[in-house]
């Protein structure tokens, strides 16, 4: 390892370590408990009320629905089985079409590429209406939650509530007051703590996830070292969350 792996590494475990040890003394399972007084609507910012538009990127991949000529997409109208290997996007941003060959589509948004198709097969069929879906946007979720791992996202976004839910909530150890939420990869990531008992730390974040955000529920320590865990297995906890929590960065 690269000493500027080293670095990164080691960075993101000191940075764990704090979030965890710094929520650590609250032992309460009330969620909203907090300051409820002060529900109200959605804050006002401008920017977190633009609705998100997903980019397609590399390693995407894209199922195509040809209305009127069905024999060239990759899912048909009424289709009972869910499209889930669709169109691989290459890691130079290339995607292979029937008629067409290969096209660039990073950095389109779903329906800007559907138009695009569109213009481009007019030269072979009449009038073609396309619809463009990214079947693989997901939102990883870490930590103290019952069933962690992968959740898909099937519209632009989902709310960290509804991963939460598809996740069967947190456990008995998870910290209520120390539920993170990582964007971007680790050269610039942005990284918001909520507190899920103050209804006003819920309310001045913005709780809509986007695709490939990390979802991270804190251990309460204080509740796992009640359970008997020693100090190293304690330790162990703390770099085994760093450690999954890198890996996945790049999920």
């Amino acid at each position: 390892m690269n000493s500027k792996s080293w670095l990164m590494n080691s960075s993101l475990i000191c940075v764990l370590i704090v979030i965890l040890f710094s929520g650590c003394a609250r032992s309460d399972y009330v969620l909203f408990d907090k300051n409820s007084e002060h529900l109200k609507p959605l804050s006002s910012d401008q920017e977190s009320l633009k609705p998100y538009k997903y980019k397609i990127r590399v390693h995407d991949r894209i199922s195509v629905l040809f209305y009127n000529n069905p024999e060239l997409g990759t899912r048909k109208i009424g289709d009972l089985q869910k499209d889930t290997y669709g169109i691989l996007v290459n890691s130079k941003g290339y995607a292979k079409f029937p008629l067409i060959g290969s096209i660039k589509v990073t950095d389109y948004y779903e329906e800007d590429l559907a138009r695009h198709l569109e213009k481009l097969y007019s030269k072979y069929i009449i009038k073609p209406q396309i619809n463009v879906d990214v079947i693989n946007k997901r939102v990883a979720v870490l930590g103290e939650v019952k069933k962690p791992g992968v959740v898909q996202i099937t519209n632009e976004t989902i709310s960290l509530f509804e991963v939460l839910a598809q996740s069967g909530g947190l456990t008995s150890t998870g910290e209520r007051n120390g539920v993170v939420i990582l964007r971007g990869d680790m050269r610039n990531p942005q990284m918001s703590i909520i507190d899920l008992t103050d209804m006003s730390s819920i309310m001045s974040h913005n709780t809509t996830l986007q695709p490939y955000d990390i979802v991270y529920v804190v251990p309460n320590l204080n509740l796992i070292v009640g359970q008997g865990l020693t100090g190293s297995q304690v330790l162990n906890l703390l770099l085994g969350s760093a450690v999954n929590l890198k890996t996945l960065t790049n999920f």
